[in-house]
């Protein structure tokens, strides 16, 4: 019984997503650098997630959408409605620029 709880718990962690958007973050578009080229640079953001839960490896794809979440998050907060990845995701970490395009 222990067992099946330890596995259930460990496909559980890699696969769930623990960062919610918050309401303004929701609105916040991800997007290519071509679609800024009319819009004002507010900021650079750096999120930070989590690669490992205990000896468990997340998958990376869960860990890419936590980063953008997060961006979109920190966007929302300084009145930023786009985010643009800068480079890829390193060791659970990625920056972001932060733009105003309305």
């Amino acid at each position: 019984m222990g067992r099946v709880l330890v596995l259930a718990l460990c496909v559980i962690a890699t696969g769930c997503k623990w960062v919610k958007p918050s309401d303004n973050g929701k609105d916040v578009a991800l997007v290519k650098p071509i679609h800024v080229q009319n819009c004002k640079k507010l900021a650079v953001t750096t999120s930070v997630g989590k690669k490992k839960v205990g000896f468990v490896k997340r998958k990376d794809d869960v860990v890419s959408d936590e980063l953008v979440t997060l961006a979109k998050n920190e966007a929302a907060k300084i009145n930023g409605d786009t985010i643009v990845a800068i480079g890829e995701m390193v060791d659970g970490s990625q920056k972001f620029d932060i733009y105003s395009c309305q």
